[in-house]
């Protein structure tokens, strides 16, 4: 009877541990991770929403540049004009390439697409610095964390270029409980 008790207690302790786990943030991260290296795009696109991603790093790049050029592009109704026009093609450009890195075709193999986006942006370069094989997730840690939404810092180290990346990723949790990597603030 008390080894029917032991075994049932373990039994429950790994079942609530098993399904607390699979609703973590740092679980969704992994499956991102698996999906990287496996080339699964499916449950990349679950666990990554790369137009709001790419929003925001098209965003932040125009902050960044507009204090390179010393507060004016911003202002100005012609460079406002500019970032708007192009916002839709390269978010729709960087997203594209991504998934090409995801899908693992190399830089040669979509050198001859002929669509007009990769005229547009091409980052497929900066992708392949961070192939799955240079990369190696050392840490993740939480941030912070409320019911929908959760900040983590994930540090990723380059084995093409010897070097760690701390990245400060928001993640909104799913109808499903898992969560998905919505904003990255350090691009």
């Amino acid at each position: 009877m008390e080894l029917c008790i032991g075994i049932a207690l373990v039994v429950l302790s790994i079942l609530f541990y098993f399904l607390y786990w699979i609703k973590t943030p740092n679980y969704s991260i992994n499956i991102i991770r698996n999906s990287i290296n496996n080339h699964d795009i499916l449950k990349f696109e679950k666990h990554v929403d790369l137009d709001r991603v790419f929003n925001k790093a098209y965003d932040d790049s125009a902050i960044g540049i507009d204090k390179c050029e010393g507060g004016t592009v911003l202002t100005d109704p012609k460079g406002q004009l500019f970032m708007a026009l192009y916002k839709p093609q390269s978010i729709r450009a960087m997203k594209n390439e991504a998934l090409e890195v995801i899908k693992g075709n190399t830089l040669a193999e979509s050198a001859g697409r002929t669509d007009p986006e990769k005229y547009v942006f091409n980052i497929r370069q900066r992708l392949n610095i961070i192939e799955a094989k240079n990369i190696e997730v050392k840490n993740i840690s939480l941030e912070s964390e409320d019911a929908n939404f959760t900040l983590m810092s994930i540090t990723i180290f380059n084995k093409k270029i010897d070097k760690d990346f701390k990245l400060i990723v928001k993640m909104e949790k799913l109808n499903d409980g898992s969560w998905k990597v919505v904003e990255i603030y350090n691009l």
